[in-house]
């Protein structure tokens, strides 16, 4: 079998929008895609954000409809060059063999034990795509080099966790999970290759287009004393390491100049900022505030830049203390906010304004009957580690801190000098926060896959009212019919492959009941993506609370994207 990523001519992909800032460029072979992602990293679009291979794709994210729109044009002008197969990086992970499931995906092969991980080691597999989880890498074979393909389902019944470093099998694929996660895959072994570090100047140890051999092993490598005490200057070098990180930490602290105390958290609170864009071709999210919007609006009031580190709380009920004098604000869907000094209320708390908390004083959080998510920002910001450039919490993949829980202390930040390192006098427009039992209408752009479900489908899912399930979360809310409403019904069969997805997507899993995403979507989904919600409308989108209602109003997109 030839390797798919070899040379040959470099076919033209075809382009369907997602929303109004999304591109999709769908292929029918690989070299062609692998080609023209190379291309792309190389020498991105004008105005893109991101870029994100799958299965038979490339999204691509811009930062408005114009860069869109001009995007088609340059793409028609790109000429990418074949791929040269020998050209590929060649990573090796040595495995040993000891899976859970290795006999019975051997019998679902067709293949004795012995002839699966003999196929399993001869053959060099592709590094396709990033998706799932950050750093977890979609292979496909790229040279069976006389090995039997390999195919084999998903367990009918997936795992809650899989262990980090587990290597598996799901049809015609193979993977190493990076982390402890759920997932349906065959396990086949084991291997004690990190996956995934951000501490690396490239987090994930595969990056598409790499070919990966497997090599089977009697046992996972350690360090032995010897090996520990073989090199002198190695153990220098890692005794430097560590006083540098002291260093860090010290100078870190010196630029804390406060400190909050977390009494209660509600049913969640988490530190959120803007998140991390461009980073979707390893596989992770951008995360970051669910309404940014409410966001924006807390750390305006108090002078930091809109996306300055914050706590997000969900529905309130949520208690704070400070141990000196601070400046705080709140923004987005708050409850009544009290001021309590031993004990007592003294004022209340203004949302959208800045407010003083002295030293010993306490912020009460009350429940909110409208939205969901709430900020509190303080001024300079609340200090958190930076993972990938954002201190965001990303509640899908695990990256960023830690949820906050009642006894945590929150470090705030000195303000820089002079201000904001990116101030705005942006005026965030009030809203009506949607309400339990009442329908907010949310504007839609059809696509990339309404045709999944005809004009039909697509009338029925305009005219039906959804309610938001108590299922819902960061990921998504999950919608079901209500008032007696049906669950869109698909007019196509079989499998779509799995393809980048984009913050406001409706995707539509085969019960019918819509997901709508939020902030801690996957990068990749296997379902189609009826429409996306006007990225204006992700504002209400990420306060419907259980209960509420909604309705879907379409919106005309432009007639053509230039050059598709």
């Amino acid at each position: 079998m030839s390797g798919p990523a070899g040379l040959g001519a470099v076919a033209r992909p075809r382009m369907m929008r997602v929303g109004f800032s999304g591109l999709l460029l769908e292929f029918d072979d690989t070299a062609s895609r692998m080609a023209w992602n190379r291309e792309i990293q190389r020498d991105p679009v004008d105005g893109m954000v991101d870029a994100v291979m799958a299965a038979q794709s490339i999204l691509l994210t811009f930062v408005d409809p114009v860069a869109l729109m001009l995007a088609g044009m340059s793409l028609q002008g790109r000429e990418p060059e074949p791929l040269a197969e020998d050209a590929a990086r060649l990573v090796t992970i040595p495995v040993v063999y000891d899976g859970e499931d290795l006999a019975h995906a051997a019998e679902l092969a067709g293949l004795s034990v012995d002839a699966l991980i003999d196929a399993h080691t001869r053959i060099d597999w592709l590094a396709d795509f990033a998706g799932f989880a950050p750093g977890f890498m979609y292979l496909k074979p790229r040279d069976l080099k006389g090995a039997p393909v390999i195919e084999v389902p998903r367990r009918d019944s997936p795992r809650t966790r899989v262990p980090e470093g587990s290597v598996a099998l799901a049809g015609q694929q193979s993977a190493v999970y990076p982390q402890p996660t759920p997932g349906g895959w065959q396990l086949i072994g084991s291997t004690a290759e990190r996956m995934w570090d951000v501490d690396r100047e490239q987090p994930s140890l595969l990056v598409p287009g790499d070919t990966v051999r497997f090599e089977a092993v009697r046992e996972h490598a350690t360090v032995t004393s010897a090996g520990i005490g073989a090199d002198l200057d190695a153990g220098a070098g890692a005794t430097a390491s560590a006083t540098d990180a002291a260093d860090a930490i010290a100078d870190a602290a010196d630029d804390v100049v406060a400190r909050i105390v977390v009494d209660a958290t509600g049913p969640q609170a988490l530190i959120q900022d803007v998140g991390r864009p461009a980073v979707g071709s390893l596989g992770v999210g951008q995360a970051g505030a669910a309404d940014v919007w409410g966001l924006a609006e807390a750390n305006n009031a108090v002078g930091n830049h809109a996306g300055a580190a914050a706590v997000e709380f969900l529905l309130g009920n949520a208690k704070f203390t400070a141990q000196d004098d601070v400046t705080l604000a709140l923004g987005g869907a708050v409850g009544p906010a009290q001021i309590l000094q031993d004990g007592k209320a003294v004022g209340e708390a203004p949302v959208g304004e800045a407010f003083e908390l002295a030293t010993g004083a306490t912020l009460q959080i009350g429940f909110t009957t409208e939205g969901m998510r709430g900020y509190l920002a303080v001024k300079g910001g609340f200090a958190a580690e930076e993972v990938l450039g954002s201190r965001s919490t990303d509640t899908m993949s695990g990256l960023g801190p830690k949820p906050l829980a009642a006894g945590d202390v929150l470090e705030v930040l000195a303000l820089a000098e002079g201000g904001a390192e990116d101030p705005t006098d942006d005026v965030i427009e009030p809203v009506e926060y949607p309400i339990a039992g009442e329908v907010t209408v949310l504007r839609y752009s059809p696509g990339p896959r309404d045709d999944w479900f005809g004009p039909e489908g697509l009338e029925h899912f305009e005219e039906a009212v959804w309610e938001v399930s108590t299922e819902s979360n960061r990921v998504g809310a999950r919608l079901k019919p209500a008032e007696g409403a049906e669950p869109l019904h698909r007019i196509r069969s079989g499998e779509l492959a799995t393809e980048g997805m984009v913050t406001g997507a409706l995707q539509v899993p085969p019960n019918g009941e819509p997901v709508l995403f939020l902030a801690d979507h996957p990068v990749t989904g296997g379902y189609p993506v009826i429409g996306v919600v006007l990225e204006a409308d992700i504002r209400l989108a990420a306060q419907l609370p259980p209960g509420s209602l909604v309705q879907f109003e379409r919106v005309v997109q432009f007639e053509r994207v230039s050059g598709v």
